[in-house]
């Protein structure tokens, strides 16, 4: 991550909070490496600024954030998965745990199962998805199924591979048709993944 001012990211985040999340999502294009997920050698690059973290764990818990999010919350996060610690990596999955259910959002939701699915892809994950999955709310069971596709097809663990497959075959009967739409087209996608 490039070095920056933590006081004028604050003050974009506060702009962000108060409805106005232009400042913030170009703030993130600008500040970003890019690294995804890619296994690069981490002395050469920089690692997430902890700073930086909390503040953005921090407006992801605003309850203004949970009303009127930005998805370039979740894609900093994304954007530079290989820089972050695994501890900060911990933090991150608890706190999307901790806020999933209060997001009505679809970019958001979308994002953050993208990055449960994606990047993630372990116990942990999984069970929020199933969280997702089982919400009364259509638009976080339909997000789950973002999450469920990417796990299947990316986990390095078969038997996450096998029970995310099983969860969008459930979901390919939902009473909701985008669900229903959603969950068998990711199934057609993976029908020739060996899991």
């Amino acid at each position: 991550m490039k070095i920056h001012d933590v006081n004028a990211l604050s003050q974009i985040i506060e702009i962000g909070l108060d409805g106005q999340w232009e400042p913030f999502d170009d703030w993130v294009s600008e500040n970003s490496d890019f690294t995804f997920d890619n296994d690069y050698n981490h002395s050469l690059i920089n690692e997430f600024d902890n700073e930086v973290f909390v503040l953005m764990i921090n407006m992801i818990k605003d309850d203004r954030f949970k009303l009127n999010p930005s998805y370039s919350a979740i894609y900093i996060f994304i954007y530079d998965w290989s820089t972050l610690s695994s501890s900060q990596r911990g933090y991150l999955i608890q706190t999307v745990d901790e806020v999933w259910i209060h997001i009505r959002d679809m970019d958001l939701l979308f994002s953050m199962s993208e990055m449960l699915g994606k990047y993630f892809k372990n116990n942990e994950a999984i069970r929020t998805l199933h969280s997702m999955r089982n919400s009364d709310e259509v638009n976080h069971v339909l997000a789950s199924t973002l999450g469920l596709y990417y796990m299947a097809k990316s986990s390095p663990d078969r038997d996450l591979c096998r029970e995310s497959v099983k969860c969008l075959a459930e979901l390919s009967n939902h009473k909701d048709p985008d669900v229903r739409d959603e969950a068998q087209g990711f199934l057609f996608k993976i029908e020739d993944l060996a899991i």
